[in-house]
């Protein structure tokens, strides 16, 4: 995921023609996590296309310090002039990958599948490394294209903010967030979760599946063989598994295994809202943030500039709609490493080379090509992976600094306005709501949510928004204005805050909170 992360940061500015200087570098790894070196991001961004600091900060967030940049306006100058030319090539190539997104998609996603039609177990050792290598090809030229089918609605959002920017001031923001609520465009990780809610309905009228679901001794694991054939419910949920099965909590890890192969967190999720599930009220409650927001367009701006508006929306939607595709491709693109890593797992193991399967994903693709090929016997691999395992259950024991400067951790501090009892963070979707605020740190503890209560989480990826349809409101820690909680809980039209320095250790599990989503404010009781 380094390499996949390294290539898509380079593309952002190696395409536009920006000359990269050599040794530069976006990522590295701290205590087994990957941190993004924003500083040089920062630089880039503001070097390549003349992006401000702070406007950086509210897409990606973060609680770093910003860099100075050397003046108030980056296109002035020879150094403007270069900028401006390699900001307008830049928003070509997010109009041509806008353009050409299907069929960027549907080549991707035809590479991987066909990729992974054979069985890996059939493969010998030299096929499996051919095979491993053309996966890389694959996943490196859809890397390249990446960046810019996820921006490729930039330039749609910027003019809708730029012209209520004019009108609104400071609200405009939160009329922007109403405006994407409930899109005519399908948003790939809000689709799964409107799914989910439908499952529940559906089950709510099986009684196979309510059987099967509300079971003292409920096994998530065997729900093939526990519901009937003829179970609706049944056939519906394998449908939503074949569509996005690929899926997974945390998915760029390929450790985590995919919903294919254990769907307990879906199915605890429809366990859990069946009796609540409301596709109609959902919807309903769509369309009245949706409506709030454009009253606000109708007033300020004749009916003749409607339509422009309206379509403006509809392109930046659109762009949300090809971020989260974009990322649902990667992990789509992932799977087949999973699934080799497994074979190679079960290779590994019976010839007593690791203790057991997984413990394949604590050995590098270098030492097991090393053994395929016959360079190595793989002597001393086990022990090097009983090494890494435990320095991997110690660093998942400690709580990872928000910010590394030089080799010093630094944990983000609750910041409380001193005019008053409330933390500020990045308004991300529209509304307000107050409820009891339950900490998740993982999506597994997800069960923690009850219905109508705020998530409030260090960050999300799309593995969490199915519990986003529990949640009355969204808090999160870290995340910018395109991060995929932002994207989704706009689209569901959850109240939602996220970048809210230290908020984990603000609020007590349980204590009562408000979320305001059109002011960015999280008020404590």
């Amino acid at each position: 995921m380094k390499d996949i992360i390294d290539i898509i940061q380079f593309s952002v500015f190696s395409a536009p023609g920006y000359p990269m200087p050599e040794g530069f570098q976006f990522s590295r790894f701290y205590n087994g996590r990957l941190y993004c070196n924003m500083t040089n991001l920062y630089w880039a961004y503001y070097d390549c296309h003349g992006l401000p600091p702070e406007t950086l900060t509210f897409t990606f967030g973060g609680h770093q310090p910003e860099i100075v940049t050397d003046g108030p306006d980056p296109f002035q100058g020879e150094a403007g002039l270069r900028r401006q030319k390699t900001a307008m090539q830049n928003m070509a190539l997010m109009a041509e990958a806008g353009a050409s997104a299907p069929h960027t998609i549907a080549e991707a996603m035809a590479a991987v599948e066909k990729l992974s039609e054979d069985e890996f177990k059939d493969l010998s050792d030299l096929e499996l490394i051919e095979r491993f290598e053309l996966l890389g090809r694959i996943i490196t030229t859809y890397s390249e294209k990446y960046p810019f089918l996820g921006s490729s609605g930039g330039a749609a959002m910027g003019t809708l903010m730029q012209n209520l920017y004019q009108k609104l001031g400071s609200r405009a923001t939160s009329v922007i967030n109403g405006l994407m609520t409930g899109g005519e465009v399908a948003i790939t990780s809000a689709d799964h979760g409107y799914r989910l809610i439908e499952l529940a309905e559906q089950a709510r009228q099986d009684e196979d599946a309510i059987k099967y679901l509300t079971a003292e001794k409920f096994d998530p694991l065997v729900w093939e063989s526990q519901l009937p054939e003829n179970s609706p419910f049944k056939q519906s949920f394998r449908d939503f598994l074949k569509e996005f099965g690929h899926r997974a909590i945390y998915e760029l890890d390929i450790i985590n295994p995919r919903w294919q192969e254990d769907p307990s967190y879906l199915l605890d999720i429809i366990g859990s809202t069946i009796t609540t599930a409301d596709i109609a009220g959902w919807s309903a409650r769509q369309t009245q943030v949706f409506n709030q927001a454009w009253e606000e367009i109708a007033v300020l701006f004749p009916a003749e500039q409607h339509g422009e508006i309206r379509k403006t929306i509809k392109e930046s939607q659109r762009g949300s709609s090809l971020r989260e595709m974009g990322k649902s491709v990667l992990a789509l693109a992932l799977r087949p490493y999973r699934l080799m890593a497994l074979e190679l797992g079960n290779r590994f193991s019976q010839k007593g080379l690791i203790n057991k399967q997984t413990d394949i994903f604590f050995c590098t693709w270098t030492e097991i090509f090393s053994v395929l090929s016959g360079a190595w016997n793989g002597l001393g691999l086990k022990v090097l992976v009983e090494d890494r395992i435990a320095n991997h259950l110690k660093n998942e024991k400690l709580i990872p600094p928000d910010v590394i400067q030089g080799e010093t951790p630094i944990f983000s501090e609750p910041i409380v306005n001193p005019s008053g009892n409330y933390l500020q963070g990045i308004a991300t979707a529209a509304g307000k709501a107050t409820g009891v605020a339950r900490l998740i740190n993982h999506p597994r503890d997800g069960n923690k949510l009850q219905v109508g209560e705020v998530l409030v989480a260090p960050s999300t990826d799309p593995g969490w928004t199915p519990l986003f349809l529990k949640a009355c409101a969204l808090v999160m820690e870290t995340g910018g204005y395109v991060s995929h909680g932002a994207i989704v809980a706009r689209e569901y039209g959850i109240p939602a805050v996220i970048n809210v320095p230290g908020i984990m250790k603000a609020v007590q599990d349980g204590q009562i909170i408000t979320v305001d989503g059109d002011e960015g404010r999280i008020y404590l009781s």
